[in-house]
């Protein structure tokens, strides 16, 4: 990898970091469409209250994930620590997910062996992330990158 190069896995964590953005922004519209909705056939229950306060909340977090995984693509392009940080960070946040879908299939006693794989599937490919970002050619890499030009 020549000094001016960017690691080809580098570019693929940033093109899975855009992905996810674009995900997480279809499933805050849908949620948004479905909390409308729910709004517009409002019953005075005080549960519903409860469920349209959590399922704000729920709104802005998945907001806020789809714009910190678009800054972390972003950066991991221009090899900004910050890129490397929030990536590192995001992937032991999702291993401790996939952690616990593989717990809970467990725990079910196998009845749902797709949500077991899909908490395996997560956990093995944020260890191969993590174990990627901090290898020590790609730890250089990020450490020699020249700062960003603020526009």
């Amino acid at each position: 990898m020549a000094n001016g190069e960017r690691p080809p896995g580098v570019t693929l964590l940033a093109c899975v970091a855009f992905c996810a953005s674009a995900v997480l922004v279809i499933a805050a519209i849908y949620l948004a469409i479905g909390l409308l909705s729910m709004f517009r056939e409002r019953r005075e229950y005080p549960q519903d209250l409860s469920a349209y306060i959590g399922l704000s909340i729920t709104l802005i977090g998945i907001l806020t994930l789809a714009t910190i995984s678009s800054v972390a693509g972003a950066d991991l392009l221009r090899l900004r620590k910050r890129g490397r940080s929030l990536t590192i960070v995001s992937m032991i946040f999702m291993c401790l997910l996939g952690t616990l879908f593989v717990v809970v299939g467990i725990l079910d006693h196998m009845k749902d062996k797709e949500f077991f794989g899909a908490g395996l599937a997560i956990c093995i490919l944020s260890v191969l992330a993590l174990s990627y970002l901090y290898r020590p050619k790609v730890r250089q890499r990020f450490a020699m990158a020249p700062l960003a030009k603020i526009d």
